[in-house]
């Protein structure tokens, strides 16, 4: 079963002056979008419908603020769209800074600052809302035939050119050999996202050697088998939430990640 194409807007009703303005934007821009309370059908469970809107979304969009931050809600329906590897977006409307418990779902998120008298917040929303956006092609659901002119001849086929041919086979070679120096440099090691952060970030999927999309928070998903991969931070984050907390050395020898990641990883949180 396919579903429409809708943004998931997780906010605190203390900003609900601010999230009307980014849903007027929404509709402006014939984007559906998916906001509670509205959205939740009489007598059903407030739970399964949040967690159903939050899976199917295209994209989830948090408008971030102080109050956003004290609310459970946004704190669980965020950690629910990363765990169901959705694009996060966080708007941030009054230049808040992050606490850590959304430090840690959101430090390595693009994050979106609502600038006041600067539309470049805005712009920005804008590019992301874009692709969403219903394709005027569809509406008409015809298609346009150019007639050819009378005098107009079409010409007869040519002859294949042995030396093109010769350089689309030299350009297939390299490009199988570009793919497989991927899978060997996946294989010696994630390459290094920055220098300055030392995060290793995958190259490759580490189950099927296909390309990787990143999604958010450090998670790339697999274009061909769709497995999730991690980068360094969110494999070290991944671990404490399962195991609680230990040492670095621990953490070393149990991820096989080099120390020197893991203190910058410290330093960052």
């Amino acid at each position: 079963m396919s579903f429409p194409k809708y943004v998931f807007i997780s906010y605190s009703s203390k900003d609900i002056v601010k999230v009307n303005k980014i849903v007027e934007l929404l509709e402006s821009m014939n984007v559906e979008y998916w906001k509670a309370p509205e959205k939740i059908p009489a007598g059903s469970s407030y739970a399964n419908e949040i967690v159903n809107a939050i899976e199917n979304c295209s994209l989830f969009l948090v408008i971030l603020s102080e109050n956003a931050q004290s609310s459970i809600w946004v704190e669980k329906e965020i950690d629910c769209a990363l765990s169901s590897a959705k694009e996060v977006i966080p708007y941030n409307i009054d230049n808040c800074v992050l606490v850590n418990a959304f430090k840690f779902y959101l430090n390595n998120v693009q994050m979106i600052h609502d600038t006041p008298g600067s539309p470049e917040g805005i712009d920005k929303l804008k590019g992301f809302l874009r692709p969403l956006q219903p394709a005027e092609s569809k509406s008409s659901g015809t298609n346009v035939n150019i007639p050819m002119a009378p005098e107009q001849k079409i010409p007869a086929p040519k002859a294949p050119d042995p030396k093109a041919a010769a350089k689309k086979s030299n350009l297939k070679t390299a490009t199988q050999i570009d793919s497989n120096t991927v899978v060997k440099r996946y294989q010696r090691g994630m390459r290094m996202d920055d220098m300055w952060n030392l995060n290793r970030v995958p190259v490759v999927c580490k189950h099927c050697g296909g390309s990787l999309t990143h999604v958010a928070g450090g998670v790339y998903v697999c274009n061909e088998c769709k497995a999730e991969n991690y980068d360094d931070f969110r494999t070290i984050r991944n671990y404490l939430i399962e195991h609680g907390p230990c040492s670095a050395l621990e953490l070393s020898k149990a991820l096989g990640i080099p120390m020197k990641i893991i203190k910058n990883w410290q330093k960052s949180q």
